[in-house]
């Protein structure tokens, strides 16, 4: 009995076998992997982004309160030092974080600037000398929101405006730009408004008592 041509083929041509087996993968199969690869890689770029941001803002509301506590605890915070209190002059009593400071400046967990600045005049109900501002620039907007609830829970009032210090403030901010007022809750809706604005990064500035 006579055996079929195709296995007659096949056997007599082993190599064309092999060639279909090992044929490798096609440009499809090829874009379809780079794809995924892609997609993973963006994924976890932007999840490490994400990751390093929340510590960012840890860190910064971290800092606010040990400030404070450090300029309690070197007795500056009294009706007459806390008038003309400066950075400058928290810097000199070691009030700041020292990986913080540099020179004459003081940066934060996002690489903006850090500012403390006496109550040389009464506001909201306070006297002057009774409180001070600290304040905090180049927030991304992204954090914006978080970045000022956690504040202002340390803290009396809040503003937040487009980042435009770049030097020791001489007064409190622009009142339009309150989040929160002294005695009164934080403003969501304004809070929400106020980080959007801008386009870029903010500054926002917490009244701290003594």
């Amino acid at each position: 009995m006579s055996r079929p041509l195709t296995a007659l083929a096949s056997r007599a041509n082993p190599r064309h076998l092999r060639r279909r087996s090992s044929r490798g993968v096609t440009l499809l199969e090829l874009l379809i992997g780079v794809g995924v690869i892609i997609v993973i890689t963006v994924g976890v770029l932007m999840g490490v982004r994400s990751l390093n941001a929340q510590l960012d803002r840890s860190a910064l509301l971290r800092h606010a309160p040990q400030i404070h506590a450090n300029l309690s605890a070197y007795g500056v915070l009294d009706a007459t030092t806390t008038t003309t209190l400066t950075t400058q002059a928290a810097i000199d009593l070691n009030a700041f974080p020292s990986d913080l400071v540099s020179g004459s400046s003081v940066s934060n967990a996002f690489g903006g600037q850090t500012f403390v600045t006496g109550l040389a005049t009464a506001a909201q109900g306070i006297a002057a000398g009774g409180a001070y501002v600290l304040s905090f620039t180049g927030i991304p907007a992204s954090q914006c929101a978080g970045v000022a609830r956690g504040l202002s829970a340390l803290a009396d009032a809040a503003w937040v405006a487009p980042n435009t210090t770049t030097a020791q403030p001489t007064g409190l901010p622009d009142p339009s730009t309150a989040v929160r007022e002294v005695g009164k809750p934080l403003d969501r809706a304004k809070l929400t408004t106020q980080c959007a604005a801008g386009g870029g990064a903010l500054e926002i500035h917490v009244l701290m008592k003594r």
